[in-house]
């Protein structure tokens, strides 16, 4: 890590960004203090960009003197905000030349007048400079390729010292990690309970909860494409004509009727499954997995009357939300009816239901467009989050994607360089941003 020194020095002398000449440290600690806060003021108002740049440049010759001659000066009770403040100048200053070096240097800033506070006696307050140091890794996640893991354990170091002080912004950023850096499925499913309890968003809450369930519950197997291979291989010789063994037989159905996509990748066709085998197990007429074979058989015949009611009966048969979910998901992914309308049937069932989410957050994603601009282009922050919530969820059939897609965008998200030249924005303002189908409130990063 750099010097704290020696990155102040190479912040100073930089002649284009802060000319040497332009300021000069006076004698008096309340002066050289009065003038840091009057530029550091400056500087954080709403403002032109070269008014800031300068409000900042004026400000960082007055904090390095406080920091080196006076560190914990601020006229009244000491504490340790000249140390802060220099860090922010670092922080913006970063992309205008050795970017890791004054980040770093901006991060022991922090720690090192947090030590000097407490060596005086004092006692600070904690939980928000964790908030602060999350907000830090979340802006310059591209410097630090641990950033993920940085930024969850100072926001839980923040959320363990005051869960009801953290909005509901931070608490999902938690939720959505979590899964990454707490592997025991009851830790986790605990963990997410507990965010919930402080949340504002009910909704979002009860999603949490939901999901704490989900992982607590066994995932049912899901036949294999290999397993299937040898029962299509059957299935095309007519072995199953007598309809037997039966297990076979059933799992043929169920696959082709609920999973289409895992028979056709083992080179079945799975309307043709359905069509020939139902016969075999329409005296189970309760079942719901044969109830909704008998749904794709009557649609795929043409007879959509008798097809609602078999699907009907299907989701009132069903032992579970989760079961009536996947019946819905299959159904929008057949294209048997409105999909839209189907993907969110199924997430009413089940609010944690991956693949219905991903396609529902996909249209969403289509419906902007192609926004220019530094505003426009805010809605990426909004879609990279809702993708990272769905890989967070852990369903295999999407986790992989949903990740790919929250990368995409959040690179097309707004830079640093170009929001603070073009907009008022600074990293942890809350904003709020609609476009297309998207609305969403999000903090700048």
């Amino acid at each position: 890590m750099a010097p704290v020194a020696s990155a102040a020095v190479a912040l100073a002398t930089e002649g284009e960004l802060c000319p040497e000449a332009a300021y000069q440290p006076l004698q008096s600690e309340r002066q050289n203090y009065s003038l840091a806060a009057e530029y550091y003021r400056n500087a954080n108002a709403d403002s032109a960009p070269e008014t800031r740049r300068d409000a900042y440049c004026g400000a960082a010759v007055y904090l390095r003197w406080l920091v080196d001659k006076a560190p914990l000066y601020t006229g009244g009770e000491p504490d340790d905000r000249a140390f802060e403040r220099l860090a922010t100048v670092y922080e913006h200053f970063a992309d205008e030349g050795d970017r890791r070096s004054r980040l770093d240097s901006a991060l022991a800033l922090r720690a090192r007048g947090l030590r000097a506070f407490r060596a005086s006696g004092a006692e600070p307050e904690t939980w928000t400079r964790d908030l602060r140091e999350s907000l830090f890794f979340i802006t310059h996640a591209d410097a630090y390729p641990d950033a993920p893991e940085r930024e969850f354990a100072a926001l839980r170091r923040a959320f363990d010292a005051q869960p009801d002080s953290l909005d509901d912004w931070y608490l999902r950023r938690l939720a959505t990690a979590s899964g990454e850096f707490i592997e025991a499925p009851e830790a986790h499913a605990s963990f997410l309970e507990a965010l919930a309890e402080p949340m504002d968003d009910s909704a979002y809450a009860d999603y949490l909860r939901q999901l704490a369930v989900v992982i607590r519950t066994p995932v049912a197997a899901t036949p294999s494409v290999s397993s299937l291979e040898p029962l299509l291989a059957a299935f095309a010789r007519g072995d199953y004509d007598d309809c037997e063994p039966a297990a076979d037989v059933r799992t043929l159905i169920g696959t082709a009727s609920r999973l289409p996509e895992q028979v056709a990748e083992a080179g079945g066709e799975p309307d043709a499954v359905v069509d020939r085998l139902l016969d075999c197990v329409t005296t189970d007429i309760a079942d719901p997995t044969q109830l909704y074979a008998l749904f794709v058989r009557s649609w795929t015949r043409g007879d959509h009357e008798q097809a609602e009611a078999y699907y009907d009966r299907a989701l009132t048969n069903a032992a579970s939300g989760a079961e009536r979910a996947e019946f819905a998901y299959a159904r929008a992914v057949r294209g048997y009816g409105d999909a839209a309308t189907f993907y969110r049937q199924a997430t009413s069932y089940q609010a944690t239901h991956a693949p219905s989410l991903f396609a529902l957050a996909r249209h969403r994603a289509e419906s902007v467009g192609s926004p220019r601009g530094v505003r426009a282009r805010a809605v990426y922050w909004c879609l990279a989050d809702d993708f990272r919530e769905i890989a967070a969820i852990g369903d295999s059939r999407v986790t992989s994607l949903a990740r790919r897609a929250a990368e995409q965008y959040a690179r097309s998200a707004p830079g640093r360089e170009a929001y603070i030249f073009e907009t008022d924005w600074k990293p942890g303002d809350t904003i709020r941003v609609t476009s297309g189908e998207v609305s969403c409130t999000t903090r700048v990063r």
